[in-house]
């Protein structure tokens, strides 16, 4: 078998490929406490033309990341990026993808995302971080169906 993983790094863009590589990494047993999961595309659609609304957590990794802390009752901690609120680190572009670190899973404690921001931080967040401007600004990044976010 596998060993298990010290850092995931989760490349998928979309929900539903985010939300397969998450299960397949929880269901093989690759995910410990104490491994690191890296999202490199965790503002995408909230940073974008026509997302501007959108919370992280509700779309694209973010939503995967969500769902997989309750269906595998896993405490994530935000150890990096863009799942804090700090207003120099928003400024910063290496701020854009969030890693959190696993520190419980499948056990009585409960389940938690562990992303640390409030709806008037998220706002100020996206206003502040070079990433989101620049897709903010792109015409390549547009949702065009509200509803159903990817």
């Amino acid at each position: 078998g596998m060993s298990q993983a010290m850092f995931i790094h989760i490349d998928a863009d979309l929900y539903t490929s985010s939300l397969q590589a998450l299960q397949w990494s929880f269901r093989s047993g690759l995910v410990r406490p104490g491994t690191l999961i890296w999202y490199d595309d965790w503002w995408v659609n909230s940073c974008s033309r026509g997302g501007e609304q959108l919370h992280p957590l509700s779309t694209s990794e973010g939503r995967a990341h969500a769902e997989i802390a309750q269906a595998f009752r896993v405490k994530f901690r935000c150890v990096s990026g863009g799942c804090r609120f700090s207003k120099s680190e928003a400024k910063k572009h290496c701020e854009w993808a969030p890693i959190f670190i696993v520190d419980a899973l499948l056990g009585e404690t409960p389940p938690t995302h562990g992303f640390q921001m409030s709806e008037n931080e998220i706002r100020e967040w996206k206003a502040l971080n070079p990433m989101c401007q620049r897709h903010l600004a792109s015409p390549n990044h547009m949702i065009k169906n509200k509803s159903k976010p990817a």
